[in-house]
């Protein structure tokens, strides 16, 4: 039987590719290895030899091997070249989480070094490329496989950017501060429930004062929240819509941040999912059991933070404004919900009841009352930086029409689309119709709103997934076309954040006093200070950090990490003689709290300060018997200066007389 004309031209051109291809994996990285070796023999940083090595060794891959692989799939040979550039880009960020974990181990070859950093990246290099051969010619964005396919590698690439990267940035000021809640334990405190230092308290407890361990709970939260973000977008449309919805939770950077970065935001993300899922399990798929998941979520919510009652507050409005909900008064499972929040949430209740409603009067009405400021713009910039331009055009989009959801689905579920749009739209926009409000009078944070858009996940992912009915309006189509360059933007976007906090970028200076950059060594020297001072004295001092917590926070954590190269095991003891200018009369959270100031009397502390007039002027000398002078200090990372801090030995301190 004779072969055809393309049968064998597709033979032919098919034969050299095998060696092309491995030849190439095995040549790329002997050239990416040895032009580093050279480069970092000649003092070039490393941040900078390990990507050139990287681009130069590719691009020869590329060139002379991979080229030709897959040519014969969809897009010119200029994108085709462009796209792989980004991937060398994403494979060189990995790296630099590698790197960063090796030059943590103490006279670790260079070589190793090499050798292991440079297979990371060209496994990277070479799954992509065999990723891209099995892309049938033709394949586009249009065919109904292409999305669950392209955000599942995706998703895979951004959880590894963030596992590798967990334990190796230095922990922000509110990390800090918020292990500190983990060493005093409690059932609440001044500016945040509980949560957020029980869940820091489990993983130190099991891994360490370090920072992987801090930022374990965030993680783990951002899974339990991407399981019911899946769960939801795949039982509304189907499991495509699902991984993409995933896809968004992993990339945009609210929810990157949440999973990442400890805060009390991380597992109240994790609750609003859970709450959201499972009021549509209430209200849309009619579940009585659901109203104890709802239960759940929104009392460990409470635990983690007050925004959460938005959410109840939404929910309520639906159950009284829908006629079909409404059946679920006469029923005792909406009042055994609320008790189960409520049950669940107590250690919060007790608290404040035991200290005055400090807590709830802190996050209520001093906010309220709180200077003036009209805020609007900053709160649209806020959304458009946690969920990006193209997701704030995307959420528009969404809320203007219902009806587009549901065309184009089997007419069974045309109901359950209406219903759940109608719920989930509710559930976002009266939450976020508080935070407008308020930004006509007071200023907002960034973090605030990012929770809320969890509820148009779903439909993000289903506009991104299939194609728009001939009815959609021209918002729709704006919408849904940038969402994958956007993702793609994104992710080289974090993987430059990551790679910067950790090796730095060439010629990109670091910021100075911000973000904690250097502070493993200053913590080792502001210990030595301290052991200097108690020699002087014969007692440990009380190190003050002179700002309203956060170098305090910082302060107590990284000399803790000090404390424990000095005694073989970290304990977090730097929190127990770190406190706050709460004893000057200032504000400082929850350090008034774990420092009386009637405790302190007649001791001897180490002021620090970013600015010498804030530790040596008459206020301060006052409180004090004797003081030294103003000493400077100085942060480094990667040799290049982050942080210029000053410090002063005083003796004899006085509390102010109440």
């Amino acid at each position: 039987m004779k072969k055809t004309t393309e049968s064998l031209n597709l033979e032919r051109n098919s034969r050299p590719l095998i060696p092309s291809f491995g030849g190439a994996l095995v040549l790329g990285p002997l050239m990416d290895v040895t032009l580093w070796y050279f480069l970092d023999r000649a003092g070039m940083a490393l941040c900078l030899s390990h990507m050139a090595s990287l681009l130069v060794s590719a691009a020869a891959a590329y060139l002379f091997g991979w080229r030709k692989w897959g040519a014969e799939e969809a897009g010119s040979p200029l994108g085709r070249a462009c796209a792989f550039g980004v991937v060398i880009l994403l494979a060189a960020f990995l790296r630099g989480a590698i790197l960063g974990w090796m030059t943590k181990i103490d006279e670790c070859p260079p070589l190793l070094m090499m050798t292991v950093g440079s297979a990371a990246a060209y496994l990277v290099l070479g799954a992509w490329m065999a990723l891209r051969s099995s892309v049938s010619p033709g394949s586009s964005e249009r065919e109904p496989d292409f999305w669950a396919r392209w955000a599942l590698v995706m998703v895979a690439y951004a959880v590894a950017l963030r596992v590798i990267y967990l334990g190796l940035p230095e922990l922000l000021h509110e990390e800090t501060y918020y292990w500190n809640y983990s060493r005093h334990p409690s059932l609440g405190y001044l500016d945040h429930p509980p949560m957020v230092g029980w869940i820091i308290w489990i993983f130190t407890t099991l891994l360490g004062h370090n920072e992987l361990a801090v930022r374990m709970g965030a993680f783990s939260t951002w899974l339990v929240g991407a399981f019911y973000v899946f769960q939801l977008s795949k039982t509304l449309f189907d499991k495509t819509a699902g991984t993409v919805a995933v896809l968004l939770f992993a990339v945009l950077p609210a929810y990157y941040m949440f999973g990442f970065v400890m805060l009390p935001d991380a597992p109240l993300t994790a609750c609003w999912a859970g709450a959201l899922y499972y009021f549509f399990r209430v209200f849309v798929l009619e579940k009585r059991s659901a109203w104890f998941g709802a239960g759940l979520f929104i009392g460990l919510g409470m635990l983690s933070k007050y925004t959460i009652a938005l959410l109840g507050m939404a929910a309520f409005v639906f159950l009284i404004s829908d006629r079909r909900a409404l059946k679920w008064l006469k029923t005792p499972f909406p009042y055994l919900s609320v008790l189960l929040a409520l049950f669940i949430c107590s250690p919060v209740l007790i608290w404040n009841a035991q200290n005055e409603w400090a807590s709830f009067m802190f996050q209520g009405p001093k906010r309220v009352f709180s200077a003036s400021d009209f805020d609007i713009i900053g709160l649209l910039g806020s959304i458009m930086v946690l969920i990006t331009p193209v997701g704030l055009l995307s959420v528009s989009a969404v809320c203007i029409s219902r009806k587009t959801w549901a065309l184009g689905e089997e007419s069974s579920k045309n109901h359950v689309i209406s219903k759940a749009y109608r719920l989930l739209l509710l559930l976002t926009l009266i939450p976020f119709s508080v935070f407008f409000f308020f930004s006509f009078f007071h200023s907002v944070k960034l973090n605030w709103t990012g929770p809320l858009w969890l509820g148009v996940l779903p439909f993000l992912a289903r506009l991104i997934t299939k194609p728009l009915p001939s009815k959609a309006s021209r918002l729709h189509r704006w919408a849904r076309a940038p969402w994958r360059i956007t993702i793609i933007f994104l992710l080289v976007f974090l993987g430059v954040a990551m790679h910067y906090m950790v090796l730095g970028l060439p010629k990109v200076p670091y910021p100075q006093n911000q973000i904690g950059l250097g502070w493993p060594d200053l913590g080792v020297r502001f210990q030595k200070i301290t052991r200097e001072v108690e020699k002087e004295t014969g007692r440990a001092p009380l190190v003050v950090g002179m700002d309203r917590l956060f170098l305090s926070g910082w302060l107590a954590f990284y000399r803790s990490r000090a404390m424990g190269l000095e005694t073989g095991r970290n304990t977090g003891a730097g929190s127990l003689d770190t406190g706050g200018r709460h004893l000057f009369g200032y504000d400082s959270n929850m350090f008034r709290f774990w420092f009386p100031p009637e405790a302190q009397a007649q001791k001897t502390m180490i002021l620090v300060s970013e600015k010498p007039h804030d530790i040596n002027n008459e206020v301060i000398d006052g409180f004090f018997e004797s003081g030294g002078p103003v000493k400077e200090i100085c942060s480094f990372k990667n040799g290049h200066l982050t942080g210029r801090f000053y410090y002063r030995v005083l003796h004899g301190y006085h509390p102010p007389r109440s």
